[in-house]
Parts: structure tokens; C-alpha cells; sequence
């Protein structure tokens, strides 16, 4: 008589003499972010990738994250915050030198006042009680409370759109606080209570 056996990756058919793959992708432990199964290998195997901004380990299963910082290249990852609908965002599509204003449910306190309603300028500015149209950037100091991350004279096309959110998440809230404390660091025990975050 005989017995038949079948290469690693592969299993005994009910026949008892041909063999099929072993998809290991159906174990969900078998790869930390993305499995894909080698169907048709000659060892039957699979092999695991990561998510952009990660890499695979040298277990080659688990993935880590990767550094984008660290040759100087790409650093903008570090600084920005993930935007859009998977992100809970809400999208307004402002018209030319359009605003919509926030309103904030903790005092966002900035020069000694404290603001509850914030302007979203198309212009890439944050104003505070009043909109704020000026579109050609002007020397500090001036007379308006501002906050100018994206000052520039930005034309809005059909599809364009300005995204925004509120939100108390721990994790943003963790970043957040991190970040002041880096950048103030006279402000080591600042602990934020809630984040805008608005991406033009």
C-alpha cells in the first residue's frame, strides 16, 4: 500500500491523494495588518505587508511604526492630523473668501481672552468674533485676533472642500498636549480639554 503526504502549506483531501492550500490568511493572528496568501506556491505559503506608514518586522508577521522623521523627509506626517470622512470630519465647501463660524463648548483662551466662537476663513485663517475676508497676508502685529496656519488667497473650485472637527479623543488630546509642551516648554503640565482641527 501507500500513503500520500503533502508539502508544508498544503493538507490532505478527503481522497487521501491530492492536496490544497492552506489559506492561513483565515486565521486572523497570522498577520499583524495585511495577509495574503500565496495560493499556487510551490510551499503553499503567505506572506504579511503593513500600512502605509509602518513596516513589516523581522518576524515578518507584526509591523511597526515607521519613522518618517528620521532621514528628514516626509516629516509633514508628524505635524498634520488624518482628515476626511473616515476621520469624522465635517466638509464645507466655502465659497472664495467665504467663513463659517465654530462654536466651542470649553474657552479657547488666546492673548488673555478667552473665545467661545471661532471664524473658518477659506483663507486659511482663524478669526475670532468676526469673520475675516483679507486674502493677501499683513505683517504682525495687527489689530485682528488671528490665528494664520494657511494665510494665502486660496480659490475654491466645485470640489473643493475645507474639513473640520471638534473633538475631545483621547489620543488627539494625548498628541495635542505633547505637541504644546514640546514647542512651550513653560507649558509642561498643559493638558488640552478639547481640539479643532481644520484642514484647507
Amino acid at each position: 500500500s501507500f500513503i500520500c503526504e503533502c508539502n508544508s502549506g498544503y493538507q490532505l483531501n478527503d481522497d487521501l491523494m491530492t492536496c490544497s492550500d492552506i489559506n492561513e490568511c483565515n486565521n486572523n493572528s497570522t498577520c499583524d495588518h495585511i495577509c495574503i496568501n500565496t495560493i499556487g506556491s510551490t510551499n503553499g505559503s503567505y506572506i504579511c505587508e503593513c500600512k502605509t506608514g509602518y513596516q513589516l518586522n523581522d518576524d515578518l508577521m507584526t509591523c511597526s511604526d515607521f519613522d518618517e522623521c528620521a532621514d528628514g523627509i516626509g516629516c509633514y506626517s508628524r505635524y498634520l492630523f488624518p482628515f476626511g470622512d473616515e476621520n469624522e470630519d465635517i466638509s464645507s465647501g466655502l465659497t472664495n473668501d467665504g467663513s463659517i463660524s465654530i462654536q466651542l463648548n470649553t474657552d479657547f483662551v488666546f492673548h488673555s481672552t478667552n473665545y467661545r466662537r471661532v471664524f473658518i476663513n477659506n483663507n486659511g485663517v482663524l478669526s475670532f468674533n468676526s469673520s475675516f475676508r483679507d486674502y493677501t497676508p499683513d505683517s504682525f502685529p495687527i489689530s485682528t485676533a488671528l490665528i494664520a496656519p494657511f494665510w494665502t488667497d486660496l480659490i475654491s473650485y466645485s470640489d473643493s472642500n475645507v474639513w473640520r472637527r471638534v473633538t475631545t479623543n483621547n489620543e488627539t488630546i494625548q498628541r495635542v498636549s505633547e505637541d504644546v509642551a514640546s514647542a512651550f516648554p513653560e507649558l509642561t503640565s498643559f493638558l488640552a480639554t478639547e481640539v479643532l482641527i481644520v484642514t484647507w
